[in-house]
């Protein structure tokens, strides 16, 4: 039974299926270092193109979980996509879903079948294809964002680095840890859902168209065509998208990721016509048939100096390329818009987008464009020199007006800030010098008045001392003043107290002076 199956799923997070995001949201960033000769060939090298994380289960364990409400309701999406319808459901299916008879008249060759399972809920987001594409839808609706592949310089075709997610089918867990060493070659960096127009302001140039396919409608969208797809689900269940898609060999080819490529018409052969043989690849990297089954954006993987051959194609083929791609050069060098470009700055953008010295040289002798710095006119030798010295003058001139610029800032700076600054510290070093003579002053006044201040007691003691004899000299003296002659019989009473008084004091005084 097909249920029984084993399929290979894809998850992401929130339904988005390959965008762009910012390198440093990963835990190996830091630790992760990607070779030089890859590095150098990102323009933007702070992004990745996330890969979706896989797991291998029942094709019915599968169908249980596009309708368990719970994980509808969480951030993880399941996705049956570019998988053969084959594989996933037998080849008996296969075999009575054909390709559309009405395409066949038109040359188109089949290469492989395919089938879209979600829960309607997934966005794949911007890129092309190198296949010719017939899309089918069987339940639910798809709705696609489509650029001319001429828009590959606005939607900036070229190298990103890949990422893969890692996922935990047991817990339904997402680990941002798979920094790889290989590039996205069919991606955009742009997200259509909020466009950085700072970083990819070509962006404004580029015209879309939007269709939306419903159950039963077919859509033919060529190779090389920019789209981004976002499926809805059925609108009876609210459950399930499914789709179909049909590969062809395409008509057209071309080398990518290359901005300045133009797309080759590939005719068919008329033994592919009648005979149904195979034709030799459209695709650089590897024949359709080598990926009848698998995704054709793993094919953009593959190391840079492997996506760089071209050895399936014939030099008939790289040659007119080549001429081609100068053509292209030398339309962009006519161009009005980059009238007030300078040389320098066009062949520096040629570089860029990969063309060789030889290649920007034709390219500007096909515009009729003088390339002074290259050519081997003597005049123009001349000019080139005239020229360089007026710069080397001029910059001479700009560097002294710099460092003069920069003198009279500083003597304006020091004589604003710097010149008090001293002149305030030397009243204050002078103030400080006057208060320390001073203090000299003062403390040797002190050190004359050390030895009078330790006799100060001694001083004291004799100062009393002579108080106590001018008070007995007071007494004596006022003692003879009132007695001039000597006490006689039948003096009163108060004055032998007196008396008594006097010759006591005198005692004293007697005493005292003896002492």
């Amino acid at each position: 039974m097909a249920g029984k199956r084993m399929v290979h799923v894809k998850a992401a997070p929130n339904g988005i299926f390959e965008g762009s995001e910012k390198r440093s949201l990963w835990i190996d960033d830091k630790t992760f270092i990607i070779p030089a000769e890859i590095f150098e060939k990102l323009p933007f090298p702070e992004l990745v193109i996330v890969r979706p994380g896989v797991a291998n289960i029942l094709l019915v364990d599968l169908l249980n979980l596009i309708q368990d409400k719970h994980l509808r309701k969480s951030n993880v999406s399941l996705y049956l996509e570019y998988s053969s319808l084959g594989s996933a459901f037998g080849s008996n299916l296969e075999s009575q879903v054909p390709a559309p008879s009405e395409v066949m008249p038109l040359g188109l060759k089949h290469s492989s079948t395919n089938v879209w399972l979600s829960d309607g809920n997934t966005v794949g987001k911007l890129h092309f294809d190198p296949f010719d594409n017939i899309l089918a839808s069987i339940r639910g609706s798809k709705t696609l964002s489509l650029f001319h592949p001429l828009e590959n310089t606005n939607l900036y075709e070229g190298h990103i680095q890949e990422a893969y997610l890692q996922f935990n089918l047991s817990n339904f867990k997402f680990t941002r840890e798979g920094l790889q060493a290989s590039t996205a070659m069919v991606m955009s960096p742009i997200d259509l859902d909020n466009v950085d127009y700072e970083k990819f302001a070509l962006f404004r140039n580029a015209h879309s168209v939007t269709c939306t396919i419903n159950e039963g409608d077919f859509l033919y969208l060529p190779a090389f065509w920019w789209h981004e797809v976002r499926s809805s689900p059925d609108k009876a269940t609210h459950t399930w998208n499914l789709a179909v898609n049909y590969w062809f060999h395409p008509f057209y080819s071309k080398l990518f990721p290359c901005q300045l490529c133009p797309l080759k018409s590939m005719v068919l052969s008329s033994d592919h016509n009648s005979n149904g043989s195979e034709n030799q690849s459209q695709n650089p990297e590897k024949s359709l048939e080598d990926v009848d089954s698998q995704d054709p954006k793993l094919e953009d993987s593959q190391d840079i100096h492997e996506q760089a051959s071209i050895t399936d194609q014939s030099k008939e083929h790289v040659e007119l390329t080549r001429h081609d791609i100068i053509a292209v050069g030398a339309k962009f060098l006519s161009s009005r818009r980059l009238s007030s470009t300078s040389t320098e700055e066009k062949i520096r953008y040629l570089r860029q987008k990969g063309l060789s010295e030889q290649e920007i040289s034709d390219a500007f002798a096909l515009a009729n464009i003088p390339m002074c710095a290259s050519s081997e006119n003597p005049h123009s030798k001349v000019a080139v020199k005239k020229s360089s010295a007026f710069h080397i003058l001029r910059n001479v001139v700009v560097v002294g007006c710099f460092f003069a610029g920069f003198a009279t800032a500083g003597y304006q700076l020091a004589k604003r800030v710097l010149f008090p600054f001293i002149q305030e510290k030397r009243i204050h070093k002078r103030r400080l010098n006057a208060m320390e003579a001073r203090l000299d002053t003062i403390s040797s006044t002190l050190a004359s008045m050390a030895p009078q201040i330790a006799n100060k007691d001694s001083i004291d003691k004799k100062l009393d001392e002579l108080k106590k004899e001018i008070d007995c000299l007071k007494t004596i003296i006022v003692s003879h003043q009132q007695f001039t002659s000597p006490p006689k019989v039948g003096i009163p009473s108060w004055q032998q107290t007196s008396d008594s008084f006097t010759s006591n004091g005198m005692a004293e005084c007697d005493d005292h002076h003896d002492g």
